[in-house]
């Protein structure tokens, strides 16, 4: 990710790793780089604009910026609402929603 954002102006690079309700891989993974600027966790419920606000001042401090996001972090902002076939829910999509943002 830190090769994608690095490459072109502004340049943001997300990483989505395993993490439906535990943010541990996440965490571990962003506390061994050097490299990452955000990290969110499905413990930890964030303001949207508080993630537009750290972009924004990472971007102007560094030029680009890497986030790494567990797969169920901010869930209340892409939730779908619905159920898989074994009863467990069907957690929407947090890296497409932070890419469209």
């Amino acid at each position: 990710a830190w090769t994608e954002a690095t490459s072109c102006h502004k340049g943001v690079g997300i990483v989505k790793l395993m993490g439906r309700d535990a943010g541990f891989v996440a965490v571990h993974a962003s506390l061994a780089s050097d490299l990452v600027d955000m990290c969110l966790v499905p413990e930890v419920t964030v303001a949207l604009q508080d993630i537009c606000d750290h972009v924004d001042k990472t971007i102007e401090r560094k030029g680009h910026m890497v986030i790494v996001v567990a797969e169920g972090a901010a869930q209340e902002h892409v939730a779908t609402g619905e159920k898989d076939a074994t009863g467990h829910t069907k957690y929407g999509d947090i890296g497409v929603f932070l890419r469209d943002m």
